[in-house]
């Protein structure tokens, strides 16, 4: 069965094409063949069996990979057995949501398997092997030349903007680093949307670059063919490869040329593995395996793309027209007697400061404020997470939108955690804030989070709920979205007087309905 594609005249600009493209491929998922007209418009001409994705028995996360792929019929097309593999978690971080990256991936529109962050290495693997095994992507479905799509709008290809301003929002003596980041967008002419998404290609650390440099007896003036052309060694690890997380290939690469018997075994069992939840580099690799010594354009070859990194905007365009903000926590650890750095959160706090900065924005498929200001909005957003939440007020503010809106914010402790509260208090003031919940966890002898606030302010959350009010959540989605998703359940089931699979339900009702939105990764 051909994927759908939009004809060339279709009147959309090139890079949301692309994404469309990808869309309208993962339609198909609903047992229905597309046949489209010139105008872009389409036509189904056969039936099958239509799968309601959001009920799908594969979407849930929690299941084991083997037990998702257990609940797809053999004969299934590829993209629904593509999206059991990532549990169509709809996380967003790769440019898609989940229906749109199976159905690209399985036209032949996007060629990378390797974008699924929340399935990590088992999940990547099974997209591999199950592209590898297909033959749905063939010529007759492989894309046509993309034409170049429109500067800042597209990851492959990026506008060149510059970091303006960098301030930690952390107080004295907390152990966090979050800061905030202002960038200079003055003439550039590019918008964007409060729910929005800003990528951001970073740079590896100066240090870890001359280590491996170092382990590999390499000079930073030799020559490396890479995908994308010929590059020296050390703008290929600085800019263009991914040395934190070795592929599983830079890995078996490593572990062919090993002379001892002992590192060749711990390479074979580390790759089989991956490195996707360790934080072990690949100096590592080198420092710990010092007969494993393959010809290096060889290795860097097998590296995988440094990927831009996506985070959600903290400001809202209409109230600042020439900037974009971002709130990003600096990650700082130390593993295996080395301290660790977050490879993009880490260059932006440190190093980006004055100096070009590729970006490009990836705009919000389901996160976004509802068409009527007069639509009261329930924002959930603890640490980080209230980046998005930032934005929607400065939006709601701009709009005077007489709809209440409440937020739910956490963070450890109220002193030195509670980010951009000025900011807050001020929108309270001004009426864009009508109700603020806290919740900062380490303040008493209990620790209380975010999903705990919502259990104890069930009654009023429920009477907006009841008054049409829309639910966001932005934020870690393995414990904090997935917390939170039990807490609202249980708030339904109380106050609305449900059983539980009904409170459930009622929540996933409000999903479908556009009420119910989540910006989780």
């Amino acid at each position: 069965m051909q994927a759908p594609r939009l004809p060339d005249n279709a009147p959309f600009d090139p890079g949301y094409r692309a994404w469309l493209n990808g869309y309208l491929a993962g339609l198909t998922s609903t047992g229905e063949d597309l046949e489209l007209d010139v105008d872009g418009s389409a036509e189904p001409v056969s039936t099958q069996k239509a799968i309601d994705l959001d009920e799908a028995a594969w979407h849930d996360m929690s299941l084991p990979l083997d037990e998702r792929m257990s609940l797809v019929a053999e004969d299934a097309p590829l993209h629904h057995r593509l999206m059991a593999a990532m549990a169509q978690q709809d996380c967003g971080q790769c440019g898609y949501d989940c229906k749109g990256y199976s159905g690209a991936l399985a036209s032949g529109e996007e060629t990378d398997p390797g974008l699924c962050v929340p399935g990590s290495a088992k999940t990547r693997k099974k997209v591999k092997a199950l592209l590898e095994t297909s033959d749905t992507v063939n010529s007759a479905t492989a894309p046509s030349t993309p034409e170049m799509p429109v500067m800042g709008y597209a990851k492959n290809h990026p506008y060149m903007a510059h970091l303006k301003s960098v301030h930690r929002l952390n107080g004295q003596g907390s152990p966090k680093e979050t800061v905030h980041a202002v960038i200079d967008l003055k003439d550039s002419g590019l918008e964007y949307s409060p729910g929005d998404s800003l990528g951001v290609y970073p740079r590896n650390s100066p240090g870890l670059v001359t280590g491996i440099l170092s382990a590999l007896s390499l000079d930073a003036r030799a020559s490396i063919a890479l995908r994308e052309g010929e590059y020296t060694a050390h703008e290929a690890l600085c800019g263009l490869l991914d040395v934190t997380c070795p592929s599983d290939e830079a890995l078996e690469c490593l572990a062919q040329s090993a002379s001892r018997p002992a590192d060749r075994e711990a390479l074979e069992a580390i790759a089989e593995e991956s490195l996707d939840d360790s934080p072990l580099d690949l100096y590592d690799m080198l420092s710990r395996y010092p007969s494993a010594r393959p010809d290096s354009a060889e290795l860097l070859s097998r590296l995988n793309p440094l990927r831009p990194r996506l985070y959600s905007i903290s400001s809202a365009y209409r109230h600042n027209p020439d900037e974009v903000h971002l709130t990003v926590a600096a990650v700082r650890y130390e593993a295996e007697g080395r301290q660790r750095e977050g490879v993009a959160s880490t260059f932006i706090s440190d190093r980006a400061l004055g100096k070009p900065l590729p970006i490009y924005f990836q705009k919000a498929h389901d996160f976004g404020l509802p068409d009527d200001d007069q639509t009261p909005i329930i924002m959930i957003g603890p640490g980080t997470g209230i980046a998005p939440f930032r934005a929607f007020l400065q939006e709601r503010a701009h709009q005077q939108a007489t709809g209440g809106a409440w937020l739910f914010f956490g963070n450890p402790h109220e002193r030195t955690d509670f980010l951009y509260r000025e900011e807050l208090e001020a929108c309270m003031d001004g009426g864009a804030l009508t109700r603020l919940t806290t919740a900062f966890s380490r303040d008493g002898t209990e620790k209380v989070y975010v999903q705990d606030r919502l259990i104890e302010q069930s009654h009023d959350l429920w009477q907006w709920l009841e008054a049409g009010a829309h639910i966001y959540v932005c934020g870690d989605a393995t414990q904090m979205a997935a917390a939170v998703h039990e807490a609202l359940i249980h708030v339904i089931q109380k106050e609305g007087r449900y059983e539980k699979a009904d409170a459930s339900d009622y929540l996933a009702a409000l999903s479908k309905n556009g009420r119910y939105q989540r910006d989780i990764y």
